[in-house]
């Protein structure tokens, strides 16, 4: 579609904030008003340019995680994919998680974190390896979205907070993983 194609090269020559409706039509050589027959929003056709490649990390994640039968071991691929993920599609990784909204823009409806198949590895994870004894009494809901948010703020640190001379963010991100799989291991 010209209008996806047109904002991805504007994605990648301006910053996000600085892209409009306006701008996307112009580049695709379309009108405002045909931009609106596809998208409702910015928003939504940044959200359309990340679905592909964030749809192929949670293939790659489902295949990989279902060749590891110990669960500690799942937990450390699942956040190292995610890691690996950061640095190798930067771009598509800052644009889909580390994208914050202008006030402005309108809130996306929230989705239950029981329909993020990503989330729901790391939960199931969680409670195998509580079964088997390897990891400790935790809510298993509650210790997945930890373990997620641990990774995910060792990525965004150094991005987020770039006037500081964090580590990269795959070096945090590394400790980040040994911490918390140490935190939960019995």
């Amino acid at each position: 579609m010209r209008i996806r194609d047109a904002a991805s090269r504007l994605v990648k020559t301006s910053r996000l904030q600085d892209i409009t409706v306006r701008a996307v039509a112009a580049e695709a050589g379309v009108s405002v008003g045909t931009f609106y027959t596809y998208f409702e929003n910015l928003s939504e056709l940044g959200q359309s340019l990340w679905m592909e490649p964030v749809d192929e990390l949670r293939q790659e994640m489902r295949e990989h995680a279902a060749k590891i039968e110990d669960p500690v071991a799942r937990i450390r691929e699942l956040l190292e994919n995610y890691a690996r993920f950061a640095e190798e599609k930067n771009a598509v990784f800052r644009g889909a998680f580390l994208y914050v909204r202008p006030e402005s823009m309108k809130k996306p409806e929230k989705i239950d974190l029981d329909q993020e198949f990503f989330f729901c590895c790391l939960r199931d994870a969680v409670l195998e390896g509580q079964q088997s004894g390897q990891i400790g009494k935790y809510e298993p809901m509650e210790m997945a979205q930890t373990l997620w948010a641990g990774v995910h703020g060792a990525l965004a640190l150094p991005t987020t907070m770039d006037r500081y001379a964090f580590d990269s963010s795959q070096t945090l991100a590394a400790r980040m993983i040994d911490s918390l799989l140490e935190m939960i291991s019995t």
